[in-house]
């Protein structure tokens, strides 16, 4: 997982370079528009297998693990192919005024759909552990991405790369699916079990939904108050702290599912929210640790090789508390695997209406960007003490049912003795 963050950064560093603030701002929203696209295209399925797949696997329940994903697979391949349609559809109406919204919107639902389907072929991989697998994996798309970015500079836009990047998940698409993931199929029977699993997973997605767009409020409020240069600077200043997914990716990937197993294993939720808790507090410790080094050396960098962007060097360590806050937060992870996703949905929507005003009155009163990093601290930190809240009433809930259970089968094998 950590090579995958380095690749990360190295991809936000040759993309900013070979495309220039403007259309690095361009391809920032493309990449927005795909997220919300990724999140709609798996809407209640992709989360609900996050919620099952590490349990089935931890109770060597694989034939009904992989019987799910393959008609994940299915479902997923026809919701994709209806949303790839209407976007290319809507398109083509005369409503943009902007001839270059069209064809990003087009190379935006392209992405988010291989993407989607990327994904679900390495969902495997995740939710039984096979980590070493999909740290490769992830490393050769950030390799590949990395290589196209050296190879477009001053020849490609920022759609075309969008594009490019399609092309590298449908190829990885088809390898994953065939030798990676076994038996890896598009099903589409029984469909009943798919409305078993959006039942859990859809409160999760609400959720998901509710919160990239309010977490991604900054993106927005920047673009609509300063323009396309200054969201390019802006992401390139989040692609430096970019270097916190080395943290962030091996907790929220390894650390979360592996706790979920061990959960179907033992039953014991407590002893995962510990787990959940010494991880949190050690990536924390290493976050803080690396913070003064961080700022100066990256404020170092840019100055001297990237001077189009120097003026991002004051919120580089704002937006790296930000990105320390997010990574410890894997708490979602407790109410996933107890099935009780509703609550956690009503934590995060309490959460992001907070999150939301604080925006809100940053575009209200025209906020500089350190204003809104500022505010990108502040919605991770609302949004860790939502999910740490719920995690620790539910802990106590279940554990509590656990004992009033086993004391009551106590009294019932006393009496038949008797």
């Amino acid at each position: 997982m950590a090579v995958g963050g380095f690749f990360g950064l190295a991809k936000g560093l040759i993309y900013a370079k070979a495309l220039g603030s403007e259309e690095m701002g361009v391809y920032s929203f493309g990449a927005l528009l795909a997220l919300y696209g990724i999140s709609l295209a798996t809407f209640g399925v992709y989360r609900g297998l996050d919620c099952v797949l590490p349990v089935l696997f931890g109770g060597r329940e694989i034939e009904k693990a992989y019987a799910l994903r393959n008609l994940s697979a299915g479902y997923l391949l026809l919701v994709t192919g209806l949303m790839t349609g209407c976007t290319f559809l809507i398109s083509l109406l005369p409503v943009f005024t902007n001839p270059a919204i069209a064809p990003l919107l087009r190379a935006a639902v392209v992405l988010a759909v291989t993407t989607a389907h990327f994904g679900l072929a390495l969902i495997e991989l995740r939710s039984n552990g096979r980590t070493l697998e999909l740290s490769a994996v992830i490393a050769i798309k950030g390799a590949l991405l990395c290589a196209i970015g050296l190879l477009a500079t001053g020849r490609i836009s920022a759609t075309g790369l969008i594009a490019a990047e399609s092309a590298i998940n449908s190829v990885l698409f088809v390898v994953s699916a065939a030798w990676l993931s076994r038996r890896y199929s598009f099903s589409f029977r029984p469909p009943g079990a798919i409305l078993e699993l959006m039942r859990v997973g859809v409160p999760v997605s609400i959720k998901d939904l509710i919160q990239d767009f309010t977490l991604y409020l900054d993106r927005w409020s920047i673009v609509y108050l300063f323009g396309f240069d200054a969201l390019g600077k802006y992401a390139f200043a989040l692609a430096l702290v970019a270097v916190g997914e080395v943290i962030r990716t091996a907790i929220g990937m390894r650390i979360g599912a592996t706790a979920a197993q061990e959960f179907g294993r033992s039953g014991s939720i407590r002893a995962m929210l510990a787990r959940i808790n010494q991880s949190s507090r050690v990536a924390l410790a290493l976050f803080l640790l690396g913070w003064i080094p961080f700022s100066f050396l990256s404020g170092h960098m840019v100055r001297r090789y990237f001077p189009d962007y120097s003026e991002v060097v004051t919120i580089l360590p704002i937006l790296y508390l930000g990105v320390a806050l997010q990574t410890i937060n894997i708490y979602e992870w407790i109410p996933m695997a107890l099935k009780r996703t509703r609550l956690l949905l009503a934590s995060t929507l309490i959460a992001l209406a907070g999150v939301a005003a604080i925006y809100g009155v940053g575009v209200l009163r025209g906020w500089p960007i350190s204003g809104f990093a500022w505010g990108f601290v502040a919605s991770r930190a609302l949004m860790l003490t939502a999910h740490f809240v719920i995690s620790v009433v539910l802990t106590n809930r279940y554990e509590g049912e656990r004992r009033k259970s086993s004391l009551e089968s106590i009294d019932d094998s006393t009496h038949l003795i008797r």
